[in-house]
């Protein structure tokens, strides 16, 4: 059981790196120039774009 816990660690960090890079660098940068701060910046951009990453995370938690 715990390796398959590991396998899906893994796995989930893999799918959380593929959705931030779909984010095209030119938004971050426009976002930036728009003097918005980091953390508003993941807030705002990453967490929209990311729901489903995150709900496929909490899935696997719920058995």
């Amino acid at each position: 059981m715990a390796k398959l816990a590991r396998i899906r660690s893994a796995f989930i960090v893999f799918y959380f790196r593929q959705c931030t890079k779909t984010l095209p660098m030119g938004l971050i940068y426009a976002v930036r120039v728009d003097g918005v701060k980091d953390w508003k910046i993941y807030l705002y951009v990453y967490m929209p774009v990311m729901k489903t990453t995150y709900v496929a995370d909490m899935t696997g938690e719920f058995k």
